[in-house]
């Protein structure tokens, strides 16, 4: 009697391939620094980045109802800006700057407690030189983001402390870690 092995693959569900993907893509973001990374195509960036990283332990915020509303989806607890996990602001406005400024940024003895942002963004405009981890040298990056978002960055950071930043446009993401030095032209 011939015995043949059976072969068998895991089968993943459209959204774990998906999640998969988008995982993948923001350990790239955040691992080159400004290089602006593709994510899945056609699918809203903040509900693919959402559906990746939340879950029943995790908190999140933002102002924008329908966003809310996917993300609850997920089982992560809505939570105002101060407490959240993650912060999702798909328009970087004068209210979303003033909900940035109570992001968590950890602690001296729990750093890692410092909150994640998702910022939305158009990967255009003026380039600004990023230094630091991840980067060879200099890396010279139009990330789209207004003067005021620099500065608030700039206060928020004390390293280890801090909050760390993906940054989005439609089916792509750029990462900014706390470690990143910024110089703005």
């Amino acid at each position: 009697m011939t015995v043949h092995p059976v072969h068998a693959a895991p089968t993943q569900t459209p959204m774990a391939a998906r999640t998969l993907v988008t995982f993948r893509a923001l350990l790239a973001a955040l691992s080159s620094p400004g290089e602006v990374i593709a994510l899945p195509a056609g699918h809203d960036p903040f509900a693919l980045i959402g559906e990746t990283l939340l879950d029943l332990e995790t908190s999140f915020h933002t102002p924008d109802a329908a966003l809310r509303a996917r993300l609850g989806d997920t089982g992560a607890r809505p939570l105002p800006a101060h407490e959240a996990d993650y912060i999702f602001f798909p328009v970087l406005d004068d209210a979303a700057l003033a909900a940035l400024r109570e992001a968590r940024r950890g602690d001296p003895l729990e750093p890692q407690r410092a909150a994640t942002v998702i910022i939305g963004t158009t990967f255009v405009g003026d380039a600004v030189t990023l230094r630091g981890p991840g980067i060879s040298g200099v890396r010279r990056a139009a990330l789209g983001l207004p003067p005021a978002f620099w500065t608030q960055r700039l206060a928020a950071l004390s390293y280890p402390l801090g909050w760390d930043a993906f940054l989005v446009a439609p089916d792509a993401v750029a990462g900014l870690p706390r470690t990143t030095r910024v110089e703005v032209d």
